[in-house]
């Protein structure tokens, strides 16, 4: 009798840890066309040698898009605009008294996804109370285009040209979109733009090697990346079915921990609607600091 309240009480806990209510959405036109999806994250970084704690929000949202400028289309008559799925991915922490935060914004096709890399723009920035970077890569002419912008004297003002492959932070919304298709064995990677940073790595694309496994269920898939020239391995913890919302990921260097999030809190909004005063509780109901 012991034996079984406790395993009902593992699996209630268990049960509660997962923040996403029931969908029966099983196509992309049921589930994106319409709100955002918000997920609040519970992040442990490391940064500067010591582990931190602070919030991660994923907003995974569509979008018209101009492949041609790489912009959102906002007005005019274009038919070369084509709908994309957008994530915008927030980590945010603090290192003893000062502030850190990360922000990337990528954009995904959702017409045709095949086999072959088909994220289209990365764009990110870093924060802090010493200064501001700020990196975008462009897919364009079979290559990816990189533009850096460090304070940093050894980084300074950087435009470089890279190989056309896969860059992980499309790997994101390749798993919203068609994890089937995720890249797995040995490929060439640009690794996620959040650890060039964190890590002052040069912009460079490398050997990584791709997984894909199941728990005993099936309901949780887990997509694993390994670079061997970096020792880092990213898993990413996702729903096998539809519409395959992401737990939550671990990201180790060299056997220790550098990153992991926890989905905690998800609601799906039109959150650009939402910029009023009155519209503060929402924080409160994603578990966002007010401030």
């Amino acid at each position: 009798m012991r034996t079984l309240l406790c395993t009902l009480l593992i699996a209630s806990s268990s049960l509660a840890q997962n923040p996403f209510p029931a969908t029966s959405a099983n196509n992309a036109s049921e589930y994106w066309f319409d709100k955002a999806e918000i997920t609040r994250y519970e992040l442990t970084q490391s940064r500067y040698g010591e582990i931190r704690t602070g919030h991660s929000v994923l907003i995974f949202v569509t979008e018209p898009f101009l492949p041609e400028k790489q912009v959102k289309h906002e007005y005019g008559e274009d038919l070369d605009s084509i709908p994309v799925l957008k994530l915008n991915r927030i980590r945010s922490f603090t290192t003893g008294i000062y502030d850190y935060r990360l922000m990337a914004s990528a954009f995904h096709t959702m017409e045709d996804v095949g086999p072959e890399p088909s994220g289209l723009k990365i764009a990110m920035s870093a924060t802090e109370w010493c200064g501001l970077v700020f990196q975008q890569i462009n897919r364009r002419d079979d290559a990816l285009q990189s533009e850096l912008r460090s304070y940093f004297q050894n980084e300074g003002d950087q435009n470089v040209t890279l190989p056309n492959v896969w860059t992980e932070d499309e790997l994101w919304l390749r798993i919203r979109i068609a994890p089937n298709t995720l890249p797995t064995g040995e490929f060439q990677a640009l690794p996620e733009l959040f650890y060039q940073r964190l890590a002052h790595l040069q912009p460079s694309t490398m050997s990584a090697i791709g997984s894909i496994s199941t728990n005993e269920s099936g309901a949780t898939s887990r997509y694993t990346l390994y670079y061997p020239s970096l020792d880092r391995t990213l898993t990413i913890s996702y729903e096998t079915q539809y519409p395959h919302r992401i737990f939550g990921w671990k990201e180790t260097v060299q056997g220790k921990m550098f990153s992991r999030g926890k989905a905690t809190h998800t609601e799906r909004l039109y959150y650009w609607q939402l910029n009023q005063n009155e519209d503060l509780p929402y924080r409160e109901k994603l578990g966002i600091p007010g401030s």
